[in-house]
């Protein structure tokens, strides 16, 4: 008839345990109930989220342009980072990047993810505008990355229009929406790949 919480009530010693008695399994501190150093999460689970979130209007006067060249680093103008530290090298990263924004005028635009200082992209997508059609809509890009290492690592997304300004957030050129048609990044660390 409906749905009721299970509650677990760990002993004193502050954890349950295999049969053995010596590998935790779900350990206590504190109020924070933790998994235990014995338990390996399978391939595929996701380890940590990272997330940014900007409602703040921009207007972006970088150009990218409209041809079958990878966007670099010096073009366009920078809307949103986020930096990630992987636990383990061979985990991978899917990044969401979830762009709002409008060209000043009907024009091409895009955004591209880039990593750390790289020169190239890593990932990108473009929007095309036609005739009175640029207002304000999302440019949404997912890509997936290997950590390769246990540094931290930068994401950063560059966005831009072929020949007039992107605006960020809004169009016209003001914020639309009162904030809530935000601009975000979020990262999902994958154990192993994906």
């Amino acid at each position: 008839s409906g749905n009721t919480d299970a509650k677990i009530k760990l002993p004193s010693a502050g954890g349950i345990y295999e049969s053995d008695g010596s590998t935790p399994v779900l350990t206590e501190s504190g109020g924070v109930v933790s998994l235990g150093s014995g338990v390996a999460l399978p391939d595929g689970s996701v380890l940590q989220i990272k997330s940014a979130v900007t409602s703040a209007y921009a207007e972006i006067s970088g150009n990218y342009p409209n041809n079958d060249v990878i966007p670099v680093k010096t073009g366009g103008g920078e809307v949103i980072t986020q930096a990630i530290t992987a636990s383990d090298s061979s985990n991978t990263f899917l990044i969401v990047a979830n762009i709002s924004g409008s060209p000043a005028t009907n024009d091409f635009c895009s955004i591209a993810l880039f990593k750390d200082d790289d020169t190239n992209a890593i990932a990108a997508i473009g929007h095309s505008a036609g005739g009175n059609d640029y207002q304000m809509s999302p440019l949404t890009l997912v890509c997936k990355n290997v950590a390769g290492s246990t540094d931290e690592i930068t994401y950063k997304v560059r966005a831009g229009c072929t020949g007039f300004n992107f605006q960020v957030n809004g169009d016209g050129p003001a914020r639309k929406l009162g904030g809530v048609a935000a601009t975000t990044l979020t990262i999902y660390e994958i154990k192993g790949g994906i």
